[in-house]
């Protein structure tokens, strides 16, 4: 009876579920990883959503500032230099964000390395791919033109390349 390692490639939803990457799913698939009965693969596009900030807390950073800006402009001068020490607070926030972030990729790579994982690039057929089914609105793309949309078209150009890579083999 032959014997062949099954490949795994996650989507960002996993990861986002389980921020430590320390819960059962994880520990099962690193175990199994360790094991050699799994090879564990992440297109670029995940591992990148992983151990970025988000959308949400970039937003968050940028509300703040624009709110003491508005602050600033509201109040009269003499209180300006009591809503400037407002503009200290900023930089802890992007700071504590970014510290956030450096964990996160820690934590990411922390994992890869005891699954043995690897993060699949995207290739330059890939977007050209990705291009089509923009401008076509299929799948992934949920509409023409849906923006939104381009991270998990990418993702899915490196699944099916590895799907294709694993009928030739």
């Amino acid at each position: 009876m032959e014997f062949r390692v099954m490949r795994v490639a996650l989507d960002t939803n996993i990861f986002h579920n389980d921020r430590l990457l320390a819960g059962g799913s994880f520990e099962a698939l690193a175990r199994f990883a360790e094991a050699g009965h799994v090879e564990v693969l992440i297109p670029e596009v995940v591992a990148r959503e992983f151990t970025a900030l988000s959308s949400e807390q970039l937003e968050a950073v940028a509300s703040y500032r624009e709110a003491i800006k508005k602050l600033r402009s509201a109040f009269s001068h003499n209180l300006g230099p009591r809503i400037d020490t407002l503009k200290k607070n900023v930089k802890d926030v992007k700071d504590l964000i970014e510290s956030f972030e450096s964990e996160a990729a820690s934590t990411f790579d922390l994992w890869m390395a005891r699954a043995k994982g690897r993060v699949i690039k995207p290739g330059s057929e890939h977007a050209q791919r990705v291009l089509a089914k923009y401008f076509d609105g299929v799948l992934p793309f949920g509409s023409k033109k849906a923006r939104k949309d381009f991270p998990d078209a990418f993702i899915v150009e490196a699944i099916l390349d590895l799907v294709n890579s694993e009928i030739k083999d």
